[in-house]
């Protein structure tokens, strides 16, 4: 019955294989135009893992343009961080040792993508433009769209939907793409550092 549920053009990713392997698939295969990606992500780690493997291959033939654009929780504010407990099972709780633990993590996967671009200036292999902003929201499982024609829509069980696999992934893709747009509207550059 759930497979029946399923709307057509959704395709499924084993949890095994991870968001990350699903981004490096999916970055493979729009690096043959200019990509933009878009990310709403809990510490942006997924999607720059999967571009560093893309964008670091040494055979890759194509000399794209892409633009990164991440949107992570404000760790610089309280928010109830998942897998948190509240006292008496009350729900999640904040902690600011591991606010400040997630924000250096996001801190440094900006800086990795700063580091990729220089190598790839250096190497004329690709150009790289990328943003990551912050924004207070409570963390949940992000969505990365890939040349607003793919999403990986998910965490650790992601699913994958393509604009041409039909009506209802050409809206899940539109309805991202517009949440993705607000978002981006209302986040703010990342602290330089952590407190």
């Amino acid at each position: 019955m759930k497979e029946s549920l399923r709307p057509s053009g959704r395709q499924y990713a084993s949890t095994a294989a991870g968001a990350a392997a699903v981004l490096e698939h999916c970055l493979d295969a729009a690096l043959d135009q200019d990509p933009r990606i878009d990310a709403v992500a809990f510490t942006g780690e997924d999607v720059v893992r999967a571009l560093v493997c893309c964008l670091g291959r040494p055979g890759l033939t194509a000399r794209p343009h892409v633009t990164l654009r991440v949107i992570v929780p404000d760790f610089t504010r309280p928010v109830p961080l998942p897998g948190r407990g509240g006292a008496g099972g009350g729900g999640a709780e904040d902690d600011a040792a591991a606010r400040r633990a997630l924000l250096r993590r996001v801190l440094g996967h900006a800086q990795d993508v700063a580091a990729l671009r220089r190598a790839l200036a250096r190497s004329e292999q690709a150009r790289l433009d990328g943003e990551f902003r912050a924004l207070h929201l409570t963390p949940f499982p992000g969505f990365c769209l890939i040349g607003r024609e793919q999403l990986v829509d998910g965490g650790g069980d992601p699913t994958r939907w393509h604009a041409g696999a039909g009506a209802a992934a050409r809206e899940r893709i539109r309805h991202r793409g517009l949440l993705f747009d607000t978002l981006w509207g209302l986040a703010r550059p990342l602290p330089t550092r952590t407190a």
